[in-house]
């Protein structure tokens, strides 16, 4: 009967009209837990976030915000990082239609963490990308976007455009030769903007934050105005990532060839398909298993 049942359950996956693409190295649909992030808040009662509703990453404000300068909120890379002595690619969609505020500012935004607490968002030297809208008595309303370098929790903004973030496609990728982050609608596109971060720091890693932000005056709004949804890291090294449950055959690929292999070893130790180690395969892996289900190994 369980057999049955999980069989009939992965057919479904597999012939459904969400079935993830397994063109990614990393990805998430934020459809399940992936397990990929750590949700924080700077301060949850101007801005929060989740990743349990509407199949997506959603960040809105639960109150006004009166003035606060140092409102984020964020799903940081758990345990993992991009390896920056190589080149790596990623891109995802963003939605951003959140009240106008009074005086201040309110988007989304990528963030490259290189030194600094992650989790607590200290940013010591970091690089942001950032979609937003914002205003300034007397000088009116305006769209951004821009590109940010970060020293000692103070931002050092490199480039701003006024393109419009409704709902878009963002990629950004990194070229180790020239230490250069670049951004653009299109991956690789001839007329992409590259910010330099030569010089700004020794290290070699950075932690991957999809962000949400909410400074000085600004309404309260609900979820749906700011999300992120369809993380694909598309190529690079991923350190931090030994590991790649729900591949039981070892083919760098989770599909229903590991369903079937993890039936074969139901309720053993085998150590291929224990992927919570607890001695056991049962139930429990089952669904670590579909939550991986389609994706790449790193």
């Amino acid at each position: 009967m369980l057999t049955h049942f999980i069989v009939s359950f992965v057919a479904s996956v597999v012939v459904g009209s969400a079935a993830p693409s397994g063109g990614c190295l990393l990805e998430d649909q934020f459809s399940v837990d992936s397990g990929l992030w750590n949700l924080i808040a700077t301060e949850p009662s101007l801005m929060t976030v989740s990743d349990s509703l509407n199949n997506r990453l959603d960040f809105w404000s639960p109150s006004v915000n009166n003035g606060s300068e140092s409102t984020f909120a964020a799903a940081v890379a758990a345990e993992w990082k991009m390896d920056l002595t190589q080149d790596w690619a990623m891109q995802g969609r963003w939605h951003m239609e959140p009240p106008i505020p009074t005086a201040g500012d309110v988007g989304v935004a990528l963030a490259v963490i290189f030194e600094g607490d992650s989790n607590s968002f200290d940013l010591q030297r970091a690089y942001t990308l950032s979609g937003g809208i914002y205003s300034v008595p007397g000088a009116g309303l305006a769209f951004h976007e821009t590109t940010n370098l970060w020293i000692a929790n103070e931002r050092y903004q490199q480039t701003s455009y006024g393109r419009i973030y409704n709902e878009s496609i963002t990629y950004v990728w990194y070229d180790a030769s020239s230490r250069r982050i670049y951004y653009d609608d299109e991956l690789y596109g001839s007329d992409a903007i590259g910010v330099w971060i030569g010089g700004m720091t020794n290290s070699n890693e950075g932690v991957i934050a999809l962000a949400s932000y909410s400074i000085g005056y600004v309404a309260s709004f609900g979820v749906g105005d700011l999300w992120i949804d369809d993380f694909c890291l598309i190529s690079g090294n991923v350190i931090g990532l030994e590991s790649c449950p729900g591949d039981v055959d070892g083919d760098g690929y989770i599909d229903v060839n590991d369903v079937l292999g993890l039936i074969n070893v139901w309720d053993t130790a085998d150590s291929d398909a224990d992927f919570d180690g607890d001695g056991l395969v049962d139930a429990d892996d089952v669904l670590i298993l579909l939550s991986h289900y389609g994706e790449a190994c790193p």
